[in-house]
């Protein structure tokens, strides 16, 4: 399915289902991801995101996806659709790659995990952990996993 198309259908959803923040969620999610498209491969190989051109980025879905997400999220349910907006939200709100608010992406993650305690879920709260400084905590045994540490 193409972008488009997934973006529509999404935000159909959110139309028939108002009151429910995670249908909010979902486009803000797909927003904020599709918006770094143009700037995810150079040369045919995966750019990082801390390498991406941030000119590159399409700053209306950028808006779009940010005033949805603020609406789902003063409505104080979050799930997972809002967390993993609010995760790249803060991935698209920084200037550069490396003022990336880590130890806050590592705090989502927690939540995230309660609710999804996938093994991509772990590994990605381990990185953010880790690019938090934090690389104890990040090599943690999944005991610890969730905890705030």
């Amino acid at each position: 399915m193409r972008h488009a198309e997934a973006v529509f259908l999404a935000r159909l959803l959110t139309s028939l289902r108002p009151d429910e923040p995670e249908s909010e969620g979902l486009p803000a999610l797909m927003l904020l991801t599709h918006a770094r498209r143009a700037a995810r491969i150079a040369q045919g190989t995966l750019v990082p995101l801390e390498a991406q051109d941030r000119r590159l980025w399409d700053a209306a879905m950028i808006g779009e996806g940010l005033n949805l997400l603020d609406r789902a999220m003063a409505r104080r349910a979050p799930g997972p659709f809002q967390i993993k907006a609010a995760i790249a939200a803060l991935h698209v709100q920084t200037a550069k790659g490396s003022s990336t608010d880590w130890p806050q992406i590592a705090l989502l993650y927690d939540s995230l995990l309660r609710m999804e305690p996938t093994p991509v879920v772990r590994l990605n709260r381990a990185v953010a952990l880790a690019e938090a400084g934090a690389l104890p905590a990040a090599t943690a045994r999944d005991r610890d996993a969730g905890r705030r540490t």
